[in-house]
């Protein structure tokens, strides 16, 4: 597929670009407006022009460009043609790690020299990226994680499940690579035609025991810049979730939680972890009991709570990558809350939830951007209606 021009060429002034890929995710329309109220001008990258972030009033252009996941050389390309181009007009451009196929692509020769990114050893990112060599690194460094096994095969999954029948134990499973809910079921699969089913979709799977009552979901996120210091760290509580069952935070709130910080650091920090990620943690606030969930290797879909709570994030690691030094940061008010409209909507239709109409308590709202949230609301029914997210969401 050609990149196509869906805006104007106007390149902009300092050569302080940053590319956004996978633009027609949510968590684009705050990533762009976190880095154009900082100054920089911002390129952002999709399958579709059904896309909220691209009408938002600090983005510049929008290039149509490849599926990375089903289309890997060709996204590559496709990214490295508009690095090339935005380099001739001010220096190379800043890549936003937004997803973990198409940030798979920095590491890629076509890059180098075109492009400024902040990403850690290739076999760190590897590891981050593939949940039960995550859990094997944290047993090695004493990091509380569920009982986890490793199925290549339905047959494999159909006699774990005969194995297990009758022990009363919960099983999580989910693909060994993924990121939010997809894939993720909290069943074992019945039959040796539904264990079929599912590696057909999602190939090798984790099945993962399940945690009890009383733990709560919490997100420790981190920047670290070319040096490995510590940039930028932040905790939230995911306070409701689409699906209900897990998946991604509707409804999230700013905390402080010390002791998974330092675990959370203590694992990366064996990764020799060099730009943004977020730990994912089971925690129950009643005894401190945890259990490791997972590393995102890239931008997380909740990074509107912390630019509202002062950790600029996407501005932060676009400082970082040009080498700009920065006080740490990492003060920031807690109780502060967020939430994502499109999700509490879902959840409203799906399960009945309450939505609240207060509007600036969402993602999508800002007043200094109207036509960026009137097209967050009235552009995510029709994405549903594209091949694209038809596709990424029937699993």
């Amino acid at each position: 597929m050609e990149p196509e021009e869906a805006a104007a060429e106007n390149f902009g002034g300092d050569g302080a670009c940053v590319v956004v890929p996978d633009g027609h995710w949510p968590k684009a329309l705050p990533v762009v407006r976190a880095l154009g109220k900082g100054g920089m001008d911002v390129s952002v990258c999709a399958q579709t022009r059904l896309c909220p972030a691209l009408f938002s009033r600090w983005s510049g252009r929008l290039r149509v460009v490849p599926d990375a996941a089903e289309h890997p050389q060709e996204c590559a390309q496709a990214l490295a043609a508009l690095c090339d181009e935005l380099a001739a007009h001010g220096g190379p451009p800043v890549l936003m790690p937004m997803e973990e196929d198409s940030a798979a692509l920095f590491y890629d020769a076509r890059f180098r020299g075109k492009a400024l990114f902040l990403m850690p050893p290739r076999a760190s990112f590897d590891i981050a990226c593939d949940k039960f060599r995550t859990f094997g690194l944290a047993r090695q460094l004493g990091i509380p994680a569920p009982e986890s096994h490793h199925l290549a095969t339905p047959d494999d999954l159909l006699h774990f499940r005969k194995a297990h029948a009758g022990t009363g134990r919960a099983w999580v499973v989910k693909p060994v690579r993924s990121s939010g809910a997809r894939g993720v079921r909290y069943a074992l699969p019945a039959t040796a035609a539904d264990c079929e089913a599912y590696f057909r979709s999602f190939g090798a799977c984790l099945v993962q025991e399940r945690v009890g009552p009383g733990f709560i979901a919490v997100g420790a996120s981190f920047l670290y810049d070319a040096a490995g210091r510590r940039v930028a760290a932040f905790c939230h509580d995911r306070l409701d979730e689409h699906p209900l069952s897990g998946g991604a935070s509707t409804y999230r709130v700013s905390s402080h939680r010390p002791g998974l910080l330092a675990m959370a650091e203590k694992l990366l920090g064996a990764l020799a972890w060099r730009g943004l990620a977020m730990v994912e943690w089971k925690y129950n606030p009643a005894t401190g009991d945890c259990a490791l969930l997972e590393i995102n290797p890239r931008l997380w879909g909740s990074v509107e709570l912390p630019v509202r709570a002062g950790v600029n994030f996407p501005l932060l690691y676009a400082q970082a990558c040009r080498g700009r030094e920065t006080p740490p940061v990492g003060e920031y008010p807690e109780g502060l809350a967020c939430g994502w409209l499109a999700g509490a909507l879902l959840n409203f239709f799906r399960h009945g939830r309450k939505v609240s109409l207060d509007l600036p308590r969402y993602q999508e709202w800002d007043a200094s951007d109207m036509r960026g949230s009137v097209a967050s609301v009235v552009l995510p029914p029709l994405q549903y209606l594209h091949p694209v997210f038809r596709k990424k969401t029937a699993r």
